[in-house]
């Protein structure tokens, strides 16, 4: 069954928003901000359990888009904690530290 092109253009908007609002706002840190619940959702999502997504693993939960180049922001091939968060955070900035955080 073929991916309606809506969803395509959807999550590559999404994967720009993403990359827009790091470069704008430099969110590049040394780590999480919100390191449990990160952590927690890496797990989940992660199925080899190497602590990353890789592209095939991003692709078989995403139906393949093509938003993962945009998203890995170093460059290695795969989703790390902190840009999985900031995913996270630029789907929904709305969230606060309490609902993100078992702190």
């Amino acid at each position: 069954m073929a991916r309606p092109p809506i969803l395509d253009m959807t999550l590559l908007c999404l994967a720009a928003l993403v990359m827009a609002t790091a470069l704008f706002l430099g969110l590049r840190q040394p780590g999480p901000r919100y390191p449990l619940t990160t952590a927690a959702l890496t797990t989940a999502l992660d199925s080899d359990g190497d602590g990353s997504l890789s592209r095939d693993e991003y692709e078989a939960l995403t139906a393949g888009s093509g938003a993962f180049l945009l998203l890995d922001q170093d460059g290695d091939q795969r989703l790390d904690e902190q840009e999985i968060e900031l995913l996270l955070l630029t789907v929904n900035p709305d969230f606060h530290r309490e609902q993100l955080d078992d702190q």
